[in-house]
């Protein structure tokens, strides 16, 4: 079977920044927990916005951001 791709405005994880390091836990929301079996049953990308602006993401957090997300099977994209 080919790959799964969901596209998104909500993260499948809610992040948590606490002394400059980044912790995902997943989300227990309606679509979260709705997708979660079909990105979970096999190969899957979970492509989202994190809801948060360049400006409002410090600059030596984002690829802390990017790894916990990838950590999770998703990516995240820039919305101007």
């Amino acid at each position: 079977m080919g790959k799964t791709i969901i596209i998104s405005n909500r993260l499948p994880v809610q992040l948590q920044i606490s002394n400059g390091t980044i912790s995902a836990i997943p989300s227990v929301g309606g679509l979260a927990t709705g997708m979660k079996s079909v990105h979970s049953g096999g190969d899957s990308l979970w492509i989202v916005w994190s809801g948060l602006t360049d400006e409002e993401i410090p600059e030596e957090l984002a690829p802390k951001i990017d790894k916990a997300l990838a950590e999770h099977g998703s990516s995240k994209v820039r919305l101007t």
